[in-house]
């Protein structure tokens, strides 16, 4: 069976930046993009993204591999990020 939801507010509700009844979809891509642009996401997806040896780790990589990034952070570094993002 296929969500209904998409899988950015799927992911902003996993890791805990949104509530389960968030219903507002404009806002929550707004948030996405915020932290697809955060200078540490960036950074973290960059490491990740020259731990595979690749010679040329994109800035735009978070873009496609959020839930990757995430999930590297360690718990201060996604709190930080939720205080930054979270909307209650």
């Amino acid at each position: 069976m296929r969500p209904e939801e998409p899988s950015y507010l799927r992911l902003l509700i996993q890791h805990g930046f949104l509530q389960r009844n968030f219903t507002d979809l404009q806002r929550a891509w707004g948030i996405w993009h915020g932290l697809c642009s955060d200078v540490e996401v960036i950074e973290v997806s960059v490491n990740l993204e020259r731990a595979k040896k690749n010679f040329l780790p994109s800035i735009a990589s978070p873009y496609s591999n959020l839930a990757h990034v995430l999930a590297a952070m360690n718990v201060k570094q996604i709190s930080e990020l939720r205080a930054r993002y979270a909307v209650a």
